[in-house]
Protein backbone atom coordinates (compact mmCIF):
# COMPACT_ATOMS: atom_id res chain seq x y z
CA UNK A 1 0.00 0.00 0.00
CA UNK A 2 2.88 2.13 0.84
CA UNK A 3 6.26 2.21 -1.32
CA UNK A 4 9.06 4.12 -2.44
CA UNK A 5 6.57 7.14 -3.91
CA UNK A 6 5.71 7.80 -0.56
CA UNK A 7 8.98 9.48 0.75
CA UNK A 8 7.40 13.16 -0.15
CA UNK A 9 4.67 12.05 2.04
CA UNK A 10 6.47 11.12 4.93
CA UNK A 11 8.30 13.96 4.81
CA UNK A 12 5.50 16.32 4.62
CA UNK A 13 4.17 14.58 7.44
CA UNK A 14 7.31 15.02 9.80
CA UNK A 15 6.93 18.39 8.78
CA UNK A 16 3.52 18.55 10.64
CA UNK A 17 4.91 16.89 13.54
CA UNK A 18 7.84 19.19 14.02
CA UNK A 19 5.27 22.44 13.98
CA UNK A 20 2.67 20.74 17.06
CA UNK A 21 4.32 23.35 19.29
CA UNK A 22 2.63 25.49 17.28
CA UNK A 23 -0.84 24.39 18.37
CA UNK A 24 -2.27 27.59 20.54
CA UNK A 25 -2.26 27.00 24.60
CA UNK A 26 -5.62 25.58 26.11
CA UNK A 27 -6.92 29.25 28.11
CA UNK A 28 -10.76 29.01 28.21
CA UNK A 29 -13.64 25.90 27.76
CA UNK A 30 -17.33 26.76 26.43
CA UNK A 31 -19.70 24.93 27.71
CA UNK A 32 -23.11 24.84 26.50
CA UNK A 33 -26.44 24.64 28.68
CA UNK A 34 -30.06 23.78 27.80
CA UNK A 35 -30.22 23.61 32.33
CA UNK A 36 -31.65 19.58 31.49
CA UNK A 37 -30.30 17.29 33.71
CA UNK A 38 -27.74 15.93 31.70
CA UNK A 39 -26.49 19.45 30.19
CA UNK A 40 -25.92 19.98 33.98
CA UNK A 41 -23.79 16.90 34.55
CA UNK A 42 -21.95 18.13 31.66
CA UNK A 43 -21.23 21.39 33.24
CA UNK A 44 -20.28 19.70 36.59
CA UNK A 45 -18.16 17.30 34.32
CA UNK A 46 -16.60 20.85 32.46
CA UNK A 47 -15.73 22.71 35.52
CA UNK A 48 -13.59 19.76 37.03
CA UNK A 49 -11.75 19.58 34.16
CA UNK A 50 -11.17 23.48 33.90
CA UNK A 51 -9.80 22.54 37.52
CA UNK A 52 -7.77 19.90 36.52
CA UNK A 53 -6.53 22.07 33.27
CA UNK A 54 -6.49 25.88 34.69
CA UNK A 55 -8.98 27.49 32.55
CA UNK A 56 -11.35 29.58 32.37
CA UNK A 57 -14.78 29.25 31.82
CA UNK A 58 -17.30 29.91 29.49
CA UNK A 59 -20.72 29.36 30.29
CA UNK A 60 -23.22 29.42 27.57
CA UNK A 61 -26.90 28.98 27.02
CA UNK A 62 -29.13 29.67 24.22
CA UNK A 63 -32.50 30.93 24.32
CA UNK A 64 -35.07 29.33 22.49
CA UNK A 65 -37.73 31.75 21.72
CA UNK A 66 -40.85 30.69 19.54
CA UNK A 67 -40.37 33.49 16.68
CA UNK A 68 -36.60 32.59 16.29
CA UNK A 69 -37.81 28.75 15.44
CA UNK A 70 -38.19 27.66 12.06
CA UNK A 71 -40.57 25.93 13.36
CA UNK A 72 -42.46 28.03 15.39
CA UNK A 73 -44.76 29.68 12.28
CA UNK A 74 -45.10 33.21 12.71
CA UNK A 75 -45.50 33.06 16.99
CA UNK A 76 -44.28 35.93 18.52
CA UNK A 77 -43.77 37.47 22.40
CA UNK A 78 -43.87 40.62 23.58
CA UNK A 79 -41.01 42.92 25.06
CA UNK A 80 -42.39 41.98 28.86
CA UNK A 81 -42.40 38.09 27.97
CA UNK A 82 -38.94 38.72 26.30
CA UNK A 83 -37.99 40.08 29.58
CA UNK A 84 -39.21 38.06 31.12
CA UNK A 85 -37.38 34.91 29.28
CA UNK A 86 -34.09 36.91 29.32
CA UNK A 87 -34.48 37.31 33.50
CA UNK A 88 -35.25 33.48 33.71
CA UNK A 89 -31.96 32.48 31.86
CA UNK A 90 -29.63 35.15 33.72
CA UNK A 91 -31.18 33.30 36.97
CA UNK A 92 -31.20 30.29 35.73
CA UNK A 93 -27.27 30.53 34.61
CA UNK A 94 -26.35 32.33 37.78
CA UNK A 95 -27.87 29.39 39.71
CA UNK A 96 -25.56 26.69 37.65
CA UNK A 97 -22.80 28.74 38.56
CA UNK A 98 -23.15 29.15 41.78
CA UNK A 99 -23.58 25.31 41.72
CA UNK A 100 -20.64 24.46 39.98
CA UNK A 101 -18.43 26.46 42.54
CA UNK A 102 -19.96 24.88 45.42
CA UNK A 103 -18.44 21.64 43.73
CA UNK A 104 -15.31 22.90 44.17
CA UNK A 105 -15.95 23.08 47.52
CA UNK A 106 -13.10 26.37 47.53
CA UNK A 107 -9.83 24.26 47.49
CA UNK A 108 -7.43 24.11 44.93
CA UNK A 109 -7.61 26.08 41.47
CA UNK A 110 -11.23 28.49 41.26
CA UNK A 111 -11.81 28.91 37.00
CA UNK A 112 -13.20 32.16 36.43
CA UNK A 113 -16.87 31.72 35.38
CA UNK A 114 -18.56 33.94 32.57
CA UNK A 115 -22.25 33.90 31.78
CA UNK A 116 -22.82 34.18 28.11
CA UNK A 117 -25.93 34.05 26.34
CA UNK A 118 -28.63 34.77 23.53
CA UNK A 119 -31.23 34.05 21.23
CA UNK A 120 -31.26 31.46 18.85
CA UNK A 121 -30.30 27.83 17.91
CA UNK A 122 -27.74 26.31 19.70
CA UNK A 123 -25.77 25.94 16.56
CA UNK A 124 -25.49 30.09 15.59
CA UNK A 125 -25.43 30.96 19.71
CA UNK A 126 -22.07 29.13 20.43
CA UNK A 127 -20.49 30.34 17.14
CA UNK A 128 -21.36 33.77 17.46
CA UNK A 129 -20.04 33.69 21.14
CA UNK A 130 -17.11 31.62 19.95
CA UNK A 131 -16.43 35.32 18.14
CA UNK A 132 -17.15 37.17 21.01
CA UNK A 133 -15.40 34.90 23.65
CA UNK A 134 -12.64 32.74 22.34
CA UNK A 135 -12.04 29.38 23.74
CA UNK A 136 -10.37 26.48 22.49
CA UNK A 137 -12.94 23.07 23.71
CA UNK A 138 -16.45 23.34 23.66
CA UNK A 139 -18.33 21.26 25.81
CA UNK A 140 -21.77 19.89 25.68
CA UNK A 141 -24.28 16.70 26.99
CA UNK A 142 -25.90 13.81 25.44
CA UNK A 143 -28.75 12.42 25.83
CA UNK A 144 -27.46 8.88 25.93
CA UNK A 145 -24.40 7.02 27.15
CA UNK A 146 -23.36 6.43 24.09
CA UNK A 147 -21.50 9.44 23.12
CA UNK A 148 -20.68 8.75 19.60
CA UNK A 149 -24.26 7.91 18.43
CA UNK A 150 -25.76 10.57 19.99
CA UNK A 151 -23.30 13.11 18.58
CA UNK A 152 -23.28 11.73 15.21
CA UNK A 153 -27.22 11.32 14.51
CA UNK A 154 -28.36 14.20 16.37
CA UNK A 155 -29.17 17.47 15.32
CA UNK A 156 -27.07 19.80 17.00
CA UNK A 157 -24.18 17.08 16.53
CA UNK A 158 -24.36 17.06 12.46
CA UNK A 159 -24.60 20.66 12.86
CA UNK A 160 -21.70 21.95 14.98
CA UNK A 161 -19.05 20.04 14.04
CA UNK A 162 -19.44 21.20 10.26
CA UNK A 163 -19.80 25.10 11.48
CA UNK A 164 -17.05 25.06 14.56
CA UNK A 165 -13.40 24.87 14.04
CA UNK A 166 -12.79 23.87 17.97
CA UNK A 167 -12.84 20.26 18.96
CA UNK A 168 -16.58 18.80 20.68
CA UNK A 169 -16.15 17.43 23.68
CA UNK A 170 -19.24 15.47 24.27
CA UNK A 171 -19.90 14.15 28.02
CA UNK A 172 -22.57 11.39 28.17
CA UNK A 173 -24.98 11.01 31.69
CA UNK A 174 -22.46 8.34 33.18
CA UNK A 175 -19.47 9.72 32.68
CA UNK A 176 -17.92 10.07 36.27
CA UNK A 177 -17.04 13.56 37.14
CA UNK A 178 -13.22 12.79 37.99
CA UNK A 179 -9.86 13.85 37.27
CA UNK A 180 -8.97 12.49 33.46
CA UNK A 181 -5.94 10.36 33.86
CA UNK A 182 -5.78 8.46 30.54
CA UNK A 183 -6.47 9.88 26.76
CA UNK A 184 -6.75 7.36 23.75
CA UNK A 185 -6.57 8.88 20.34
CA UNK A 186 -8.06 6.41 17.88
CA UNK A 187 -7.91 6.29 14.15
CA UNK A 188 -7.56 4.01 11.45
CA UNK A 189 -4.94 6.65 10.20
CA UNK A 190 -6.27 6.86 6.68
CA UNK A 191 -5.53 10.43 6.63
CA UNK A 192 -2.83 10.80 8.58
CA UNK A 193 -2.17 14.79 8.43
CA UNK A 194 -5.29 15.44 10.16
CA UNK A 195 -4.63 12.92 12.83
CA UNK A 196 -1.50 14.53 13.38
CA UNK A 197 -2.74 17.49 13.73
CA UNK A 198 -5.55 16.49 16.02
CA UNK A 199 -2.83 14.57 17.78
CA UNK A 200 -1.09 17.64 18.11
CA UNK A 201 -3.72 19.45 20.17
CA UNK A 202 -4.47 16.56 21.92
CA UNK A 203 -1.04 16.38 23.35
CA UNK A 204 -1.48 19.89 24.87
CA UNK A 205 -4.32 18.31 26.73
CA UNK A 206 -2.69 15.76 27.96
CA UNK A 207 -0.18 18.02 29.16
CA UNK A 208 -2.77 20.05 30.93
CA UNK A 209 -4.73 17.55 32.36
CA UNK A 210 -1.07 15.56 33.25
CA UNK A 211 -2.82 12.43 31.80
CA UNK A 212 -1.30 9.52 29.51
CA UNK A 213 -1.65 9.77 26.49
CA UNK A 214 -2.15 6.17 24.37
CA UNK A 215 -2.13 6.53 20.42
CA UNK A 216 -4.45 3.93 18.89
CA UNK A 217 -4.23 2.66 15.80
CA UNK A 218 -7.53 0.34 14.98
CA UNK A 219 -7.87 -1.59 12.01
CA UNK A 220 -8.56 -5.24 10.67
CA UNK A 221 -6.52 -6.96 8.37
CA UNK A 222 -9.00 -6.57 5.11
CA UNK A 223 -8.74 -2.65 4.86
CA UNK A 224 -4.59 -2.25 6.21
CA UNK A 225 -1.65 -4.21 4.45
CA UNK A 226 1.34 -5.24 6.53
CA UNK A 227 3.11 -2.56 5.26
CA UNK A 228 0.69 0.06 5.81
CA UNK A 229 0.89 -1.18 9.69
CA UNK A 230 4.47 -1.11 9.90
CA UNK A 231 4.79 2.40 8.18
CA UNK A 232 1.97 3.60 10.82
CA UNK A 233 3.85 2.65 13.68
CA UNK A 234 7.26 3.74 12.45
CA UNK A 235 5.32 7.23 11.89
CA UNK A 236 3.81 7.19 15.46
CA UNK A 237 6.50 6.04 17.09
CA UNK A 238 8.81 9.17 15.28
CA UNK A 239 6.11 11.48 16.38
CA UNK A 240 6.49 10.22 20.22
CA UNK A 241 9.97 10.48 19.84
CA UNK A 242 9.95 14.64 19.08
CA UNK A 243 7.03 15.24 21.47
CA UNK A 244 8.13 17.09 24.66
CA UNK A 245 5.66 15.03 26.42
CA UNK A 246 7.02 11.97 28.17
CA UNK A 247 3.37 10.16 28.76
CA UNK A 248 2.66 9.23 25.16
CA UNK A 249 1.97 5.28 24.39
CA UNK A 250 1.18 3.36 21.13
CA UNK A 251 -0.82 0.34 20.74
CA UNK A 252 -2.29 -1.65 18.05
CA UNK A 253 -6.42 -2.96 18.40
CA UNK A 254 -7.15 -5.35 15.40
CA UNK A 255 -10.94 -6.15 15.46
CA UNK A 256 -12.77 -6.63 12.36
CA UNK A 257 -15.81 -4.38 14.07
CA UNK A 258 -14.83 -1.17 14.94
CA UNK A 259 -17.52 -0.37 17.52
CA UNK A 260 -15.79 -3.51 19.47
CA UNK A 261 -12.68 -2.67 19.40
CA UNK A 262 -13.13 0.97 20.56
CA UNK A 263 -15.02 -0.42 23.74
CA UNK A 264 -12.08 -3.25 23.97
CA UNK A 265 -10.04 -0.41 24.43
CA UNK A 266 -11.42 2.13 27.05
CA UNK A 267 -12.22 -0.89 28.76
CA UNK A 268 -8.98 -2.69 29.09
CA UNK A 269 -6.98 0.29 29.41
CA UNK A 270 -9.22 2.34 31.49
CA UNK A 271 -9.65 4.87 29.00
CA UNK A 272 -11.23 8.11 30.65
CA UNK A 273 -11.63 9.85 27.66
CA UNK A 274 -11.93 8.77 23.83
CA UNK A 275 -10.65 11.39 20.99
CA UNK A 276 -11.35 11.12 17.22
CA UNK A 277 -10.98 13.09 14.21
CA UNK A 278 -14.21 13.17 11.86
CA UNK A 279 -13.59 13.39 8.21
CA UNK A 280 -14.66 10.94 5.34
CA UNK A 281 -12.30 8.28 5.06
CA UNK A 282 -12.42 7.67 8.93
CA UNK A 283 -13.86 4.18 10.54
CA UNK A 284 -15.75 7.66 12.65
CA UNK A 285 -17.98 8.12 9.07
CA UNK A 286 -18.67 4.63 8.81
CA UNK A 287 -20.37 4.75 12.17
CA UNK A 288 -22.16 8.15 11.39
CA UNK A 289 -23.74 5.83 8.16
CA UNK A 290 -24.89 2.68 10.40
CA UNK A 291 -28.36 1.92 11.43
CA UNK A 292 -29.00 2.76 15.38
CA UNK A 293 -28.55 -0.90 16.34
CA UNK A 294 -25.07 -0.99 14.90
CA UNK A 295 -23.85 1.66 17.20
CA UNK A 296 -22.05 1.90 20.15
CA UNK A 297 -25.02 2.25 21.92
CA UNK A 298 -24.69 2.75 25.61
CA UNK A 299 -21.26 0.34 25.82
CA UNK A 300 -19.12 3.96 26.18
CA UNK A 301 -20.38 6.18 28.94
CA UNK A 302 -16.71 7.94 28.75
CA UNK A 303 -16.73 11.52 27.33
CA UNK A 304 -15.65 11.79 23.61
CA UNK A 305 -13.49 13.98 21.52
CA UNK A 306 -14.41 15.23 18.46
CA UNK A 307 -11.92 16.85 15.91
CA UNK A 308 -13.01 18.53 12.77
CA UNK A 309 -10.89 17.58 9.77
CA UNK A 310 -8.99 20.27 7.97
Amino acid sequence: MYGSGDEDHLTRLRKAISLQNNIPHMKNLLIATDFSPNATHAAKYGYHLARQMHTGVFLCHAMTIPAEMPQAGFVSLTDTELDGLMQDSRAALLELQQELAHQGGGAGFQPKVTQVMSAGTVTAVIQAQLLKHPAELVILGTHADSALGTFLLGDHGLQLRECLDQPILLVPPSAKTAAVKRIAFASDFSAPDQDIKAISSLIVIAEKTGAALLLTHIYNDQNHSADFLQWTKHLLLELIERSDYDQIDYMVVEDREVERGLEVLIRREKIDLLAMVHHEHAFIYELLHKSHSQEMSGQTPVPLLIFKAG
